[in-house]
């Protein structure tokens, strides 16, 4: 139940940032950048859609490749792809005082990626749902090394991320949540092997 609950509460959160982005920025001569952090929430409303649904079939979800995981890595995708590139190229401009907080940035993915690890590692689960999940976190981990760079650099003239500040900052804290759900999720599933 309580599972149920929070799914519906970043359901309906994705499903409004959705709308709100979907109205504001599919529009001509809007950025490309907001575009795509839209279509990453729409992937988080789906994959939250079809978890509430399974969950409420009765059935569980499945300990196997599906449409939830694959909401998952759509959205850590276009939000690694809004950041990637002119957003990124944009922000840093190799000043030589970025140096250090590109090498720093690297600690968040680190640290996902050692989690991917122990998951294919430790966890009890079947081969393909310990690659699903160790996968699931590499995409996350691809993401969240953009957002923090982009949170902890130093703001540029043109004020680009200051503005964006509270953005990464807040994609950087989902990231993580769906992280220790998906690590928490491996774990857990141990109990349920014969």
């Amino acid at each position: 139940m309580l599972k149920i609950m929070i799914n519906s509460v970043v359901c309906v959160c994705a499903v409004a940032g959705f709308i709100m982005g979907a109205v504001k920025f599919f529009r001509k001569k809007k950025p490309l950048y907001s575009q795509m952090v839209t279509v990453a929430l729409g992937c988080a409303a789906l994959g939250r859609l079809y978890n509430i649904s399974v969950m409420i079939c009765g059935n569980g979800i499945p300990k196997t490749f599906n449409t939830g995981i694959l909401a998952t890595i759509g959205f850590a995708m276009f939000i690694f792809g809004a950041n990637y590139g002119e957003m990124d190229s944009l922000c840093d401009m190799n000043f030589k005082r970025n140096r250090k907080m590109k090498w720093t940035a690297l600690a968040v993915p680190a640290m996902l990626v050692i989690t991917a690890a122990v998951i294919f590692v430790l966890s009890g689960g079947t081969t393909v749902y310990r690659i699903t999940c160790s996968l699931e976190i590499i995409f996350i981990a691809f993401a969240a090394y953009f957002n923090f760079k982009h949170f902890c650099i130093q703001d540029v003239e043109f004020g680009i991320i200051g503005s964006l500040r509270r953005y990464n900052l807040l994609a950087l804290m989902l990231e993580l949540l769906y992280s220790a759900e998906i690590t928490l999720d491996a774990f857990d599933r141990t109990k349920e092997l014969p």
